[in-house]
């Protein structure tokens, strides 16, 4: 659990830059109350919203991260880099 948490914590903070940065703090705020889905959306909209996209290790890193937080990863295609 602490280490989905922390997963979340540190992709937050790797892609902090195309992000606002009320974004990181309030997806690291989900990540340690254990809301990791709410805090993957958030994520995904306001990088979307930002007009950015993964780049294709950030997107893999996102989809395992969503994947072991129990998301199904095609809910976040908006913000494939392949798409």
């Amino acid at each position: 659990m602490n280490d989905l948490m922390n997963q979340i914590i540190e992709f937050a903070d790797d892609i902090a830059p195309k992000v606002p940065e009320a974004t990181v703090v309030d997806v690291k705020d989900w990540a340690s109350h254990t809301e990791w889905i709410l805090a993957l959306d958030v994520l995904a909209e306001h990088l979307f919203d930002s007009g950015n996209k993964f780049d294709e290790r950030e997107w893999q890193q996102f989809c395992q991260i969503a994947v072991a937080s129990g998301a199904d990863a095609r809910r976040y295609s908006y913000v494939d880099p392949n798409r």
